[in-house]
């Protein structure tokens, strides 16, 4: 198993399944959606505390923003759905790394990062993270796709495995889950004695 940023390409995809998060599965190969997994900006409360949470856009540029790039970049645009239109916005900040470096960055208070779902809808449900700017994020259809080359026999075990990922993620990613879980638990808590039989 190889976890990286590394997008596959003809000949140098060498493996037996590659699942990336992008806006549309990968040409010439076979693919299967799993799930939804649209960008969240978000920071930890205790940066918020310290710097002031953005109200608009345009104010991330007066924030530390981490930027998720292979190639260590600190500054890019992040798309935003404004004034009608999807813009962009010219971002910078003092790290740059790949996602799982941001992730660490961002949960431990050094600034603001623009992340997957699926990496930190976990850490926003327990509030170790706070969503920002949720209403001006662009209506994307970024999903989570598995893919494996057409162009040669799937292995047994292959086939297995994307039974496997299919039956598991595509009906209901587990981040989705355990967000409505948490939901439920809340309900039940909060339910007066009467509706809950008491």
């Amino acid at each position: 198993m190889i976890v990286g940023d590394r997008s596959p390409v003809g000949g140098e995809f060498e493996d037996d399944v590659v699942i990336r998060s992008a806006v549309a599965p990968l040409t010439g190969f076979h693919s299967h959606y799993l799930s939804s997994n649209r960008w969240i900006v978000c920071a930890a409360p205790s940066y918020l505390q310290t710097c002031g949470a953005p109200m608009c856009p345009s104010d991330l540029q007066q924030h530390n923003c981490l930027i998720v790039s292979g190639n260590g970049l600190t500054s890019e645009e992040w798309l935003f759905e404004f004034d009608q239109s999807v813009q962009p916005v010219r971002v910078a900040g003092n790290f740059g790394g790949f996602g799982s470096a941001v992730y660490e960055t961002v949960k431990a208070g050094l600034g603001i990062a623009k992340l997957p779902e699926f990496l930190v809808a976990a850490d926003i449900r327990e509030r170790r993270l706070r969503e920002l700017l949720p209403e001006a994020m662009p209506r994307e259809s970024r999903a989570m796709y598995l893919s494996y080359r057409r162009d040669r026999p799937v292995p047994a075990k292959t086939s297995a495995f994307v039974h496997f990922l299919l039956e598991r993620i595509a009906a209901r990613p587990p981040w989705e889950l355990a967000a409505q879980d948490a939901h439920d638990a809340s309900l039940i808590l909060t339910a007066p004695a009467s509706a809950t039989g008491k």
